[in-house]
C-alpha cells in the first residue's frame, strides 16, 4: 500500500493540517492501493507550502492553483462537477472526514456519493467495494 502518513510528513502533513480526499480511504483501510494522494489544506499551510522546491506550482483543469511533487496534489480546495464543497474547512465543518492512523480523510460515505455521482468505469469496482465494507462493518 502506498504511505500515505509518510508522504504527508515529508511536507509536515498530518490530521491537524490537511484532509486526504479521492481514493486515499480505500488505500488507508487497505482496500486497495492509492496510486496518488490528492490533498486539501488551508490557505495559511498551501502559502507555507508554495515556496517548498519540492512542489511544483500548477492551474489543474478546473482552474484551481495546486502545488504537485511526483505523488501529491494540493489544493486549498477542489473543484469538479459533483456540486459537493473539497474546501478544507467545510470538510471539517460538515463532518465529513474520519482519521486514520493520523492521517485525516474524505470518509467512506461521502466518497461513495460522489462515486455514485461520477459512475465512471472506474469509479463502480469502488462503489461494490465501498457498500460491501459499511455493510460489514455496522
Amino acid at each position: 500500500m502506498l504511505d500515505i502518513k509518510g508522504e504527508l510528513s515529508k511536507f509536515s502533513l498530518d490530521e491537524t493540517n490537511s484532509v486526504v480526499i479521492g481514493s486515499g480511504i480505500l488505500n488507508a483501510l487497505g482496500l486497495r492501493r492509492a496510486k496518488d494522494i490528492d490533498l486539501v489544506i488551508n490557505e495559511e499551510v498551501f502559502q507555507r507550502l508554495r515556496g517548498n522546491e519540492r512542489l511544483k506550482e500548477e492551474i489543474n483543469e478546473y482552474g484551481v492553483v495546486t502545488l504537485k511533487s511526483s505523488i501529491m496534489e494540493i489544493g486549498v480546495g477542489w473543484a469538479d462537477d459533483s456540486g459537493f464543497s473539497f474546501v478544507y474547512e467545510d470538510l471539517l465543518r460538515n463532518n465529513q472526514t474520519t482519521v486514520v492512523d493520523g492521517v485525516r480523510y474524505l470518509n467512506l460515505e461521502t466518497l461513495l456519493k460522489i462515486k455514485k455521482m461520477w459512475a465512471r468505469e472506474k469509479d463502480l469496482q469502488d462503489i461494490a467495494m465501498i457498500e460491501r465494507y459499511l455493510e460489514e462493518n455496522k
